[in-house]
């Protein structure tokens, strides 16, 4: 018998030059992933010189992340080298190796009209020492009317009628409140789907979930009008292998993250991004199960009740084997209630962190 490992060995083709089938352009473009973030590519094979014409404008700089697409082979490790040119002018160089982080790089160009070239050398055995050149631009002066940033925000199981401003009696959303406070407030809507992958998919298509697989995305659309685009998510459903990621020149994904991680990453994305028309998609887990919120929101409100037989945690799955031998009692199901509304309370406190952060200017949209 012999068993194959398909995606592993499609891997390895895409990473060949040889092997592939894509012309040497289409080859050059790829997304690549290191430690959780996506990032659109130039995919460069020590040796390999790729040259690209500018026409740069006073007053800017060229900016991109750099790292090493990950081997398809268990133990592989290399190093290699990339160099940036301007015409014949160094505007960086340095060592890229395997198990790194993307590394965030941003130089002063001159202006007018020259070659922009990125090199890869090779420093070790060139085997798999495939350098990635994430998401590069040419960042100009920022505009004197200040840039534009829409913030998308997208939170998993949220019940509306656990909200403060829909009437909840425990204080579980007061930044939430407080926004809804100054912005339009929709009270009813119905979901285009039963999940959360379709579901997603229309919200940042806007069409209908069999039309939304195919159409562009919200990251495809601004991209396009001149926006920094970023995805920053948490359910499985929205991995770049389902596509979600397309379009959008940033895309981090980590399974299952609590807000507080979210909102940091977020956070960065916005900082590097200040002087930008940009757009970030920020999806958040919490307030999904299993209800195990950090710290002190956690038992906020359980206020002494008892637990029962369905224990610190649970899923829907042990929740309806317990309920299908015996019948909740009314104490579990108020600690079910309470420990969501703690998970509640401590997104609320994060997304107050992000909402609150400090912005450029008025010009930002939640």
């Amino acid at each position: 018998i012999t068993l194959i490992d398909t995606a592993t060995a499609a891997a390895a083709t895409r990473l060949s030059p040889l092997r592939s089938g894509l012309s040497p352009s289409a080859f050059v473009r790829s997304i690549v992933e290191i430690s959780g973030r996506s990032l659109s590519s130039f995919l460069l094979p020590a040796p390999t010189t790729l040259i690209c014409p500018a026409d740069v404008a006073a007053n800017s700089q060229l900016r991109f992340s750099v790292g090493m697409a990950q081997p398809v082979q268990h133990g592989i490790t290399g190093a290699a080298q990339l160099s940036v040119l301007q015409g014949d002018e160094t505007l960086w160089t340095g060592t890229v190796r395997h198990g790194d982080a993307w590394r965030l790089i941003s130089v002063d160009i001159s202006p007018g009209e020259s070659d922009i070239t990125f090199r890869s050398d090779i420093l070790d055995s060139p085997t798999w020492d495939s350098v990635a050149v994430g998401n590069p631009e040419i960042i100009g002066p920022a505009s004197p009317t200040g840039p534009r940033r829409i913030l998308l925000i997208g939170i998993d199981t949220l019940r509306p009628d656990h909200l403060g401003v829909m009437g909840y009696a425990r204080p579980t959303s007061p930044n939430l409140d407080s926004l809804a406070a100054q912005s339009v407030l929709l009270t009813e809507a119905v979901a285009p789907a039963p999940r959360s992958r379709p579901s997603f998919r229309t919200a940042t298509t806007g069409r209908w979930p069999l039309a939304a697989i195919t159409a562009p995305t919200l990251g495809e659309t601004l991209s396009e009008a001149g926006f920094s685009t970023a995805g920053v998510v948490a359910n499985v459903h929205l991995s770049p292998l389902l596509g979600m990621s397309d379009g959008y020149a940033h895309w981090e994904y980590h399974s299952g993250d609590i807000a507080e991680a979210q909102v940091d990453r977020a956070l960065t994305w916005l900082s590097d991004h200040r002087d930008e028309d940009s757009f970030l998609f920020v999806h958040f887990m919490d307030p999904h199960v299993f209800y195990l919120a950090p710290g002190a929101h956690r038992d906020r409100f359980t206020d002494g009740l008892d637990p029962g037989d369905i224990g610190d945690r649970f899923n829907r799955w042990t929740i309806a084997s317990r309920a299908a031998v015996t019948p909740l009692t009314a104490a579990e199901r108020a600690f079910i209630t309470a420990r969501y509304d703690g998970e509640l309370s401590y997104l609320d406190a994060q997304l107050g962190r992000l909402i609150r952060s400090p912005s450029p200017d008025a010009n930002q949209i939640a």
